[in-house]
Protein backbone atom coordinates (compact mmCIF):
# COMPACT_ATOMS: atom_id res chain seq x y z
CA UNK A 1 0.00 0.00 0.00
CA UNK A 2 2.82 2.37 0.88
CA UNK A 3 4.51 1.68 -2.43
CA UNK A 4 1.26 2.21 -4.34
CA UNK A 5 0.61 5.50 -2.53
CA UNK A 6 4.05 6.69 -3.62
CA UNK A 7 3.16 5.80 -7.21
CA UNK A 8 -0.17 7.63 -6.99
CA UNK A 9 1.48 10.73 -5.56
CA UNK A 10 4.02 10.65 -8.35
CA UNK A 11 1.25 10.12 -10.93
CA UNK A 12 -0.70 13.11 -9.62
CA UNK A 13 2.29 15.38 -9.34
CA UNK A 14 2.01 15.60 -5.57
CA UNK A 15 5.03 16.49 -3.48
CA UNK A 16 4.69 15.32 0.11
CA UNK A 17 6.17 15.99 3.49
CA UNK A 18 5.62 12.44 4.72
CA UNK A 19 6.11 13.17 8.41
CA UNK A 20 3.52 15.98 8.59
CA UNK A 21 1.23 14.41 5.95
CA UNK A 22 1.02 17.66 4.02
CA UNK A 23 0.89 17.48 0.23
CA UNK A 24 1.11 20.27 -2.28
CA UNK A 25 -0.34 20.04 -5.77
CA UNK A 26 2.55 20.13 -8.20
CA UNK A 27 2.86 23.20 -10.41
CA UNK A 28 3.80 21.21 -13.52
CA UNK A 29 0.60 19.14 -13.59
CA UNK A 30 -2.50 21.08 -12.41
CA UNK A 31 -5.06 18.87 -10.71
CA UNK A 32 -7.87 20.03 -13.00
CA UNK A 33 -5.90 18.84 -16.03
CA UNK A 34 -5.67 15.38 -14.53
CA UNK A 35 -9.39 14.97 -14.02
CA UNK A 36 -9.76 13.34 -17.45
CA UNK A 37 -7.89 10.43 -15.86
CA UNK A 38 -10.01 10.41 -12.73
CA UNK A 39 -11.54 6.96 -13.37
CA UNK A 40 -8.11 5.34 -13.10
CA UNK A 41 -7.36 7.41 -10.05
CA UNK A 42 -10.56 6.22 -8.35
CA UNK A 43 -9.53 2.58 -8.81
CA UNK A 44 -6.11 3.23 -7.33
CA UNK A 45 -7.43 5.38 -4.53
CA UNK A 46 -10.04 2.85 -3.45
CA UNK A 47 -7.43 0.10 -3.47
CA UNK A 48 -5.19 2.12 -1.20
CA UNK A 49 -7.77 3.73 1.06
CA UNK A 50 -10.39 1.00 1.46
CA UNK A 51 -8.79 -0.09 4.71
CA UNK A 52 -8.40 3.40 6.19
CA UNK A 53 -9.31 3.95 9.78
CA UNK A 54 -11.80 6.66 10.78
CA UNK A 55 -10.45 10.04 11.78
CA UNK A 56 -9.19 11.14 8.36
CA UNK A 57 -10.51 14.08 6.31
CA UNK A 58 -9.55 15.66 2.99
CA UNK A 59 -10.05 19.43 3.28
CA UNK A 60 -10.04 21.55 0.13
CA UNK A 61 -9.61 25.22 -0.67
CA UNK A 62 -11.95 26.59 -3.34
CA UNK A 63 -10.49 29.01 -5.93
CA UNK A 64 -7.62 27.49 -7.93
CA UNK A 65 -8.11 24.17 -6.11
CA UNK A 66 -11.62 22.88 -6.74
CA UNK A 67 -12.49 25.59 -9.28
CA UNK A 68 -10.84 28.18 -11.46
CA UNK A 69 -10.97 31.62 -9.74
CA UNK A 70 -14.61 32.62 -9.15
CA UNK A 71 -15.80 29.97 -11.63
CA UNK A 72 -18.27 27.13 -11.26
CA UNK A 73 -16.90 23.66 -10.55
CA UNK A 74 -16.73 21.43 -13.62
CA UNK A 75 -18.89 18.28 -13.86
CA UNK A 76 -15.73 16.16 -13.69
CA UNK A 77 -14.69 17.84 -10.44
CA UNK A 78 -18.13 17.31 -8.92
CA UNK A 79 -17.94 13.64 -9.88
CA UNK A 80 -14.45 13.42 -8.42
CA UNK A 81 -15.66 14.79 -5.08
CA UNK A 82 -18.64 12.45 -5.09
CA UNK A 83 -16.42 9.40 -5.61
CA UNK A 84 -13.78 10.56 -3.14
CA UNK A 85 -16.40 10.97 -0.45
CA UNK A 86 -17.12 7.24 -0.63
CA UNK A 87 -13.75 6.48 0.92
CA UNK A 88 -12.89 9.50 3.07
CA UNK A 89 -14.60 12.41 4.77
CA UNK A 90 -14.28 15.62 2.82
CA UNK A 91 -14.59 19.29 3.62
CA UNK A 92 -14.21 22.64 1.89
CA UNK A 93 -12.98 25.88 3.40
CA UNK A 94 -13.15 29.22 1.62
CA UNK A 95 -12.77 32.87 2.47
CA UNK A 96 -15.96 33.75 0.61
CA UNK A 97 -19.36 33.83 2.25
CA UNK A 98 -21.68 30.84 1.95
CA UNK A 99 -23.71 32.29 -0.93
CA UNK A 100 -20.60 32.66 -3.13
CA UNK A 101 -19.35 29.16 -2.28
CA UNK A 102 -22.80 27.84 -3.22
CA UNK A 103 -22.58 29.64 -6.58
CA UNK A 104 -19.34 27.79 -7.34
CA UNK A 105 -19.99 24.33 -5.86
CA UNK A 106 -23.76 24.17 -6.14
CA UNK A 107 -26.76 24.90 -3.98
CA UNK A 108 -26.52 21.48 -2.30
CA UNK A 109 -22.94 22.08 -1.20
CA UNK A 110 -23.69 21.61 2.52
CA UNK A 111 -25.02 18.14 1.73
CA UNK A 112 -22.35 17.26 -0.84
CA UNK A 113 -19.53 17.74 1.68
CA UNK A 114 -19.24 16.52 5.26
CA UNK A 115 -17.96 19.92 6.35
CA UNK A 116 -18.41 23.32 4.71
CA UNK A 117 -16.49 26.21 6.21
CA UNK A 118 -17.36 29.59 4.71
CA UNK A 119 -15.55 32.80 5.66
CA UNK A 120 -12.57 30.68 6.73
CA UNK A 121 -14.75 28.64 9.10
CA UNK A 122 -16.38 31.58 10.85
CA UNK A 123 -19.59 30.07 9.50
CA UNK A 124 -19.41 26.29 9.85
CA UNK A 125 -21.68 23.51 8.59
CA UNK A 126 -21.43 19.80 9.35
CA UNK A 127 -23.64 17.15 7.74
CA UNK A 128 -25.84 19.89 6.31
CA UNK A 129 -26.40 21.67 9.61
CA UNK A 130 -25.01 24.92 10.99
CA UNK A 131 -22.69 24.14 13.90
CA UNK A 132 -21.03 27.48 14.59
CA UNK A 133 -20.70 31.15 13.70
CA UNK A 134 -18.52 34.06 14.74
CA UNK A 135 -19.50 37.68 14.19
CA UNK A 136 -16.91 40.34 13.39
CA UNK A 137 -19.36 43.03 14.47
CA UNK A 138 -19.77 41.65 17.99
CA UNK A 139 -16.09 40.75 18.30
CA UNK A 140 -14.57 44.07 17.18
CA UNK A 141 -17.40 46.53 17.85
CA UNK A 142 -18.98 49.17 15.66
CA UNK A 143 -16.66 52.03 16.58
CA UNK A 144 -13.50 50.12 15.70
CA UNK A 145 -15.18 48.83 12.54
CA UNK A 146 -15.98 52.38 11.47
CA UNK A 147 -12.38 53.40 12.18
CA UNK A 148 -11.08 50.64 9.89
CA UNK A 149 -13.67 51.30 7.18
CA UNK A 150 -13.17 55.08 7.13
CA UNK A 151 -9.38 54.81 6.88
CA UNK A 152 -9.64 52.17 4.15
CA UNK A 153 -12.10 54.23 2.10
CA UNK A 154 -9.78 57.25 2.25
CA UNK A 155 -6.84 55.06 1.22
CA UNK A 156 -8.67 53.63 -1.81
CA UNK A 157 -9.99 57.06 -2.79
CA UNK A 158 -6.41 58.38 -2.88
CA UNK A 159 -5.05 55.31 -4.67
CA UNK A 160 -3.82 56.00 -8.22
CA UNK A 161 -4.66 52.91 -10.25
CA UNK A 162 -5.91 52.62 -13.87
CA UNK A 163 -9.58 51.94 -13.07
CA UNK A 164 -11.97 51.63 -10.15
CA UNK A 165 -15.38 50.01 -10.07
CA UNK A 166 -17.52 49.32 -6.96
CA UNK A 167 -17.84 47.18 -3.83
CA UNK A 168 -14.46 48.13 -2.45
CA UNK A 169 -15.34 46.83 1.01
CA UNK A 170 -17.58 43.81 1.44
CA UNK A 171 -18.80 43.21 4.98
CA UNK A 172 -19.23 39.55 5.75
CA UNK A 173 -20.28 37.79 8.93
CA UNK A 174 -16.76 37.25 10.18
CA UNK A 175 -14.48 39.41 8.05
CA UNK A 176 -14.07 42.39 5.78
CA UNK A 177 -13.05 41.78 2.18
CA UNK A 178 -11.18 44.73 0.66
CA UNK A 179 -10.61 45.24 -3.06
CA UNK A 180 -8.65 48.28 -4.33
CA UNK A 181 -10.26 48.00 -7.80
CA UNK A 182 -13.69 46.92 -6.50
CA UNK A 183 -15.36 43.53 -6.77
CA UNK A 184 -17.83 44.78 -9.44
CA UNK A 185 -15.13 44.64 -12.11
CA UNK A 186 -15.41 42.30 -15.09
CA UNK A 187 -13.33 39.13 -15.46
CA UNK A 188 -11.13 40.89 -18.01
CA UNK A 189 -10.56 43.73 -15.54
CA UNK A 190 -9.77 41.19 -12.80
CA UNK A 191 -7.13 39.59 -14.99
CA UNK A 192 -5.61 42.97 -15.87
CA UNK A 193 -5.53 44.08 -12.23
CA UNK A 194 -3.90 40.83 -11.15
CA UNK A 195 -1.06 41.46 -13.62
CA UNK A 196 -0.84 45.12 -12.56
CA UNK A 197 -0.76 44.13 -8.89
CA UNK A 198 2.10 41.70 -9.43
CA UNK A 199 4.21 44.56 -10.78
CA UNK A 200 3.09 47.40 -8.51
CA UNK A 201 2.27 45.45 -5.34
CA UNK A 202 -0.94 47.39 -4.76
CA UNK A 203 -2.41 44.88 -2.32
CA UNK A 204 0.78 44.07 -0.39
CA UNK A 205 1.50 47.78 0.09
CA UNK A 206 -2.06 48.43 1.24
CA UNK A 207 -1.93 45.50 3.64
CA UNK A 208 1.33 46.79 5.07
CA UNK A 209 -0.18 50.21 5.77
CA UNK A 210 -3.32 48.76 7.32
CA UNK A 211 -1.40 46.25 9.42
CA UNK A 212 0.72 49.02 10.90
CA UNK A 213 -2.20 51.42 11.36
CA UNK A 214 -4.38 48.86 13.13
CA UNK A 215 -1.73 46.83 14.94
CA UNK A 216 -3.64 47.36 18.20
CA UNK A 217 -6.60 45.36 16.85
CA UNK A 218 -4.55 42.20 16.20
CA UNK A 219 -6.01 41.66 12.74
CA UNK A 220 -4.91 39.16 10.13
CA UNK A 221 -4.63 40.29 6.52
CA UNK A 222 -4.85 37.52 3.94
CA UNK A 223 -4.33 38.23 0.22
CA UNK A 224 -6.38 35.86 -1.92
CA UNK A 225 -7.88 35.58 -5.39
CA UNK A 226 -7.06 38.14 -8.04
CA UNK A 227 -8.27 41.48 -6.72
CA UNK A 228 -8.82 41.52 -2.96
CA UNK A 229 -7.70 40.61 0.52
CA UNK A 230 -9.50 39.66 3.69
CA UNK A 231 -9.21 41.37 7.03
CA UNK A 232 -10.63 39.59 9.94
CA UNK A 233 -10.52 36.79 5.17
CA UNK A 234 -38.31 23.68 -18.26
CA UNK A 235 -38.18 26.27 -20.99
CA UNK A 236 -40.10 24.11 -23.58
CA UNK A 237 -42.98 23.51 -21.18
CA UNK A 238 -43.02 27.15 -20.29
CA UNK A 239 -43.13 28.17 -23.93
CA UNK A 240 -45.98 25.77 -24.52
CA UNK A 241 -47.95 27.22 -21.64
CA UNK A 242 -47.09 30.72 -22.73
CA UNK A 243 -48.46 30.16 -26.23
CA UNK A 244 -51.78 29.20 -24.69
CA UNK A 245 -51.66 32.10 -22.24
CA UNK A 246 -50.96 34.82 -24.77
CA UNK A 247 -53.83 33.80 -27.07
CA UNK A 248 -56.37 35.40 -24.72
CA UNK A 249 -54.38 38.52 -23.84
CA UNK A 250 -55.61 42.04 -24.35
CA UNK A 251 -53.41 43.48 -27.12
CA UNK A 252 -51.57 46.79 -26.76
CA UNK A 253 -51.68 46.79 -22.95
CA UNK A 254 -48.84 46.12 -20.52
CA UNK A 255 -48.67 46.17 -16.73
CA UNK A 256 -45.21 47.33 -15.66
CA UNK A 257 -44.11 46.87 -12.05
CA UNK A 258 -41.40 48.26 -9.80
CA UNK A 259 -39.78 45.63 -7.51
CA UNK A 260 -38.99 46.84 -3.96
CA UNK A 261 -42.09 48.03 -2.14
CA UNK A 262 -44.30 47.03 -5.08
CA UNK A 263 -43.91 43.33 -5.82
CA UNK A 264 -41.83 42.58 -2.73
CA UNK A 265 -41.02 44.09 0.62
CA UNK A 266 -37.68 45.98 0.39
CA UNK A 267 -34.92 43.52 -0.59
CA UNK A 268 -37.15 40.57 0.30
CA UNK A 269 -38.21 37.57 -1.77
CA UNK A 270 -41.62 37.69 -3.44
CA UNK A 271 -44.25 35.71 -1.54
CA UNK A 272 -45.82 32.59 -3.09
CA UNK A 273 -49.13 34.45 -3.28
CA UNK A 274 -47.52 37.30 -5.27
CA UNK A 275 -45.86 34.86 -7.66
CA UNK A 276 -49.22 33.15 -8.21
CA UNK A 277 -50.88 36.56 -8.74
CA UNK A 278 -48.34 37.47 -11.45
CA UNK A 279 -48.78 34.08 -13.11
CA UNK A 280 -52.57 34.55 -13.30
CA UNK A 281 -52.31 38.20 -14.40
CA UNK A 282 -50.05 37.20 -17.26
CA UNK A 283 -52.88 35.16 -18.74
CA UNK A 284 -54.81 38.34 -19.58
CA UNK A 285 -52.17 41.05 -20.06
CA UNK A 286 -48.51 41.45 -20.98
CA UNK A 287 -46.41 42.07 -17.88
CA UNK A 288 -43.01 43.56 -17.21
CA UNK A 289 -40.81 44.48 -14.30
CA UNK A 290 -38.39 47.41 -14.05
CA UNK A 291 -35.93 47.79 -11.19
CA UNK A 292 -32.85 49.81 -10.37
CA UNK A 293 -30.94 46.73 -9.24
CA UNK A 294 -28.94 44.49 -11.52
CA UNK A 295 -30.41 41.24 -12.84
CA UNK A 296 -28.79 39.07 -10.18
CA UNK A 297 -30.51 40.97 -7.36
CA UNK A 298 -33.85 41.04 -9.16
CA UNK A 299 -33.47 37.28 -9.66
CA UNK A 300 -32.86 36.85 -5.93
CA UNK A 301 -36.19 38.54 -5.21
CA UNK A 302 -38.40 37.30 -8.06
CA UNK A 303 -36.74 33.94 -8.77
CA UNK A 304 -34.05 32.58 -11.03
CA UNK A 305 -36.54 32.10 -13.88
CA UNK A 306 -37.59 35.76 -13.77
CA UNK A 307 -36.67 36.48 -17.41
CA UNK A 308 -39.06 33.70 -18.44
CA UNK A 309 -41.75 34.50 -15.86
CA UNK A 310 -42.23 38.05 -17.21
CA UNK A 311 -42.56 39.20 -20.82
CA UNK A 312 -40.14 42.07 -20.17
CA UNK A 313 -37.47 42.35 -17.50
CA UNK A 314 -35.70 45.70 -17.26
CA UNK A 315 -32.81 45.66 -14.79
CA UNK A 316 -30.84 48.80 -13.96
CA UNK A 317 -33.80 50.93 -15.10
CA UNK A 318 -33.84 49.20 -18.48
CA UNK A 319 -30.16 49.68 -19.26
CA UNK A 320 -30.11 45.89 -19.40
CA UNK A 321 -33.30 44.71 -21.16
CA UNK A 322 -34.76 41.24 -21.65
CA UNK A 323 -37.82 40.28 -23.72
CA UNK A 324 -39.24 36.75 -23.86
CA UNK A 325 -36.20 35.48 -21.99
CA UNK A 326 -33.67 36.99 -24.41
CA UNK A 327 -31.33 39.97 -24.04
CA UNK A 328 -32.47 42.75 -26.37
CA UNK A 329 -30.34 45.71 -25.26
CA UNK A 330 -27.63 47.02 -22.94
CA UNK A 331 -26.04 50.36 -22.15
CA UNK A 332 -22.70 50.78 -20.39
CA UNK A 333 -21.93 53.57 -17.91
CA UNK A 334 -18.21 52.91 -18.31
CA UNK A 335 -18.20 53.55 -22.06
CA UNK A 336 -20.59 56.50 -21.75
CA UNK A 337 -18.83 58.42 -18.96
CA UNK A 338 -15.24 57.17 -19.17
CA UNK A 339 -12.90 55.80 -16.55
CA UNK A 340 -11.27 59.08 -15.52
CA UNK A 341 -14.59 60.76 -14.72
CA UNK A 342 -15.75 57.60 -12.99
CA UNK A 343 -12.67 57.59 -10.77
CA UNK A 344 -13.17 61.27 -9.98
CA UNK A 345 -16.70 60.57 -8.81
CA UNK A 346 -15.81 57.40 -6.92
CA UNK A 347 -12.86 58.96 -5.09
CA UNK A 348 -14.87 61.96 -3.92
CA UNK A 349 -17.73 59.73 -2.79
CA UNK A 350 -15.42 57.43 -0.84
CA UNK A 351 -13.93 60.43 0.97
CA UNK A 352 -17.40 61.75 1.75
CA UNK A 353 -18.56 58.45 3.24
CA UNK A 354 -15.34 58.03 5.19
CA UNK A 355 -15.90 61.45 6.81
CA UNK A 356 -19.60 60.81 7.43
CA UNK A 357 -20.54 60.54 11.10
CA UNK A 358 -23.34 57.96 11.32
CA UNK A 359 -23.96 55.28 13.97
CA UNK A 360 -22.66 52.29 12.00
CA UNK A 361 -21.00 51.42 8.71
CA UNK A 362 -20.70 48.06 7.01
CA UNK A 363 -19.45 47.38 3.45
CA UNK A 364 -20.29 47.76 -0.25
CA UNK A 365 -20.71 51.52 -0.10
CA UNK A 366 -20.38 51.86 -3.87
CA UNK A 367 -21.75 49.19 -6.18
CA UNK A 368 -20.77 49.54 -9.82
CA UNK A 369 -23.44 48.23 -12.17
CA UNK A 370 -23.61 48.11 -15.95
CA UNK A 371 -25.52 51.35 -16.31
CA UNK A 372 -25.32 53.08 -12.95
CA UNK A 373 -23.57 53.46 -9.63
CA UNK A 374 -25.42 52.64 -6.42
CA UNK A 375 -24.23 54.54 -3.35
CA UNK A 376 -25.06 53.53 0.22
CA UNK A 377 -23.79 55.62 3.18
CA UNK A 378 -24.19 52.68 5.60
CA UNK A 379 -23.15 50.00 3.08
CA UNK A 380 -25.30 47.37 1.39
CA UNK A 381 -23.87 44.55 3.52
CA UNK A 382 -25.89 45.66 6.54
CA UNK A 383 -28.52 43.37 8.03
CA UNK A 384 -32.27 43.89 7.58
CA UNK A 385 -32.49 45.22 11.12
CA UNK A 386 -29.72 47.71 10.37
CA UNK A 387 -31.50 48.72 7.14
CA UNK A 388 -34.66 49.44 9.08
CA UNK A 389 -32.77 51.49 11.68
CA UNK A 390 -30.90 53.49 9.04
CA UNK A 391 -34.13 54.24 7.17
CA UNK A 392 -35.58 55.76 10.36
CA UNK A 393 -32.33 57.64 11.06
CA UNK A 394 -32.21 58.95 7.48
CA UNK A 395 -35.75 60.32 7.68
CA UNK A 396 -34.68 62.47 10.63
CA UNK A 397 -31.10 63.34 9.67
CA UNK A 398 -31.54 63.47 5.85
CA UNK A 399 -28.23 61.67 5.29
CA UNK A 400 -29.01 60.66 1.70
CA UNK A 401 -30.68 63.93 0.59
CA UNK A 402 -27.73 65.94 1.97
CA UNK A 403 -25.21 63.68 0.27
CA UNK A 404 -27.10 63.85 -3.03
CA UNK A 405 -27.13 67.65 -2.78
CA UNK A 406 -23.35 67.78 -2.34
CA UNK A 407 -22.68 65.33 -5.17
CA UNK A 408 -25.13 67.04 -7.53
CA UNK A 409 -23.33 70.37 -7.04
CA UNK A 410 -19.82 68.89 -7.18
CA UNK A 411 -20.47 66.94 -10.40
CA UNK A 412 -22.90 69.26 -12.16
CA UNK A 413 -20.63 69.15 -15.23
CA UNK A 414 -21.33 65.42 -15.67
CA UNK A 415 -25.12 65.90 -16.01
CA UNK A 416 -25.92 63.07 -13.62
CA UNK A 417 -29.25 62.08 -12.14
CA UNK A 418 -29.45 61.11 -8.47
CA UNK A 419 -32.38 58.91 -7.51
CA UNK A 420 -33.08 57.92 -3.90
CA UNK A 421 -34.64 54.47 -3.63
CA UNK A 422 -35.07 51.64 -1.18
CA UNK A 423 -34.05 52.05 2.44
CA UNK A 424 -30.33 52.73 2.43
CA UNK A 425 -29.03 53.93 -0.94
CA UNK A 426 -29.41 56.07 -4.04
CA UNK A 427 -28.64 55.50 -7.72
CA UNK A 428 -26.44 57.70 -9.89
CA UNK A 429 -26.71 57.66 -13.67
CA UNK A 430 -26.60 60.01 -16.69
CA UNK A 431 -29.67 62.17 -17.27
CA UNK A 432 -32.38 60.24 -19.08
CA UNK A 433 -31.18 56.91 -17.73
CA UNK A 434 -33.97 56.72 -15.14
CA UNK A 435 -36.79 54.19 -15.43
CA UNK A 436 -38.24 56.00 -18.45
CA UNK A 437 -35.26 54.51 -20.34
CA UNK A 438 -37.13 51.19 -20.56
CA UNK A 439 -40.04 52.81 -22.45
CA UNK A 440 -38.00 52.80 -25.69
CA UNK A 441 -38.59 49.04 -25.81
CA UNK A 442 -42.38 49.36 -25.42
CA UNK A 443 -43.41 51.27 -28.56
CA UNK A 444 -45.90 48.54 -29.52
CA UNK A 445 -48.02 49.30 -26.45
CA UNK A 446 -50.65 52.04 -26.47
CA UNK A 447 -51.48 51.61 -22.79
CA UNK A 448 -48.66 51.24 -20.26
CA UNK A 449 -49.76 50.91 -16.64
CA UNK A 450 -46.90 51.52 -14.21
CA UNK A 451 -47.09 50.52 -10.54
CA UNK A 452 -44.53 51.87 -8.07
CA UNK A 453 -44.12 53.04 -4.48
CA UNK A 454 -41.54 55.82 -4.76
CA UNK A 455 -43.44 58.04 -7.20
CA UNK A 456 -42.76 61.27 -5.30
CA UNK A 457 -40.29 63.87 -6.62
CA UNK A 458 -36.79 62.55 -5.99
CA UNK A 459 -37.98 58.95 -5.75
CA UNK A 460 -36.71 56.44 -8.27
CA UNK A 461 -40.22 55.85 -9.69
CA UNK A 462 -41.06 59.54 -10.18
CA UNK A 463 -39.99 60.09 -13.80
CA UNK A 464 -41.74 57.03 -15.25
CA UNK A 465 -44.81 57.70 -13.09
CA UNK A 466 -45.04 61.24 -14.47
CA UNK A 467 -44.27 60.24 -18.07
CA UNK A 468 -46.93 61.07 -20.67
CA UNK A 469 -46.57 57.54 -22.00
CA UNK A 470 -47.69 55.82 -18.80
CA UNK A 471 -50.75 55.55 -16.61
CA UNK A 472 -49.20 55.85 -13.15
CA UNK A 473 -50.38 54.03 -10.05
CA UNK A 474 -48.89 54.76 -6.62
CA UNK A 475 -48.84 51.79 -4.25
CA UNK A 476 -47.62 51.37 -0.69
CA UNK A 477 -46.94 47.64 -0.43
CA UNK A 478 -47.22 44.34 -2.34
CA UNK A 479 -50.72 43.83 -0.92
CA UNK A 480 -51.68 47.31 -2.12
CA UNK A 481 -50.32 46.44 -5.58
CA UNK A 482 -52.67 43.47 -5.83
CA UNK A 483 -55.58 45.70 -4.80
CA UNK A 484 -54.59 48.43 -7.29
CA UNK A 485 -54.41 46.01 -10.23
Amino acid sequence: RASMMTEIRSFLGLAGQRGRRKYKIGHKIPLVALLTLHSLYFVLLKTVMAGRKPGLIALFDLDDTLTAPRKVATPSMLEFIKELRKVVKIGVVGGSDFSKISEQLGKTVINDYDYVFSENGLVAHKDGKLIGTQSLKSFVGDEKLKEIINFTLHYIADLDIPIKRGTFIEFRNGMLNVSPIGRNCSQEERDDFEKYDKVHNIRPKMVSVLREKFAHLNLTFSIGGQISFDGGNDHEIYESERTTVMAVRKPGVIALFDVDGTLTAPRKVATPSMLEFIKELRKVVTIGVVGGSDLSKISEQLGRTVINDYDYVFSENGLVAHKDGKLIGTQSLKSFVGDEKLKEFINFTLHYIADLDIPIKRGTFIEFRSGMINVSPIGRNCSQEERDEFEKYDKVQNIRPKMVSVLREKFAHLNLTFSIGGQISFDVFPQGWDKTYCLRYLDEFSEIHFFGDKTYKGGNDHEIYESERTVGHTVTSPDDTVEAV
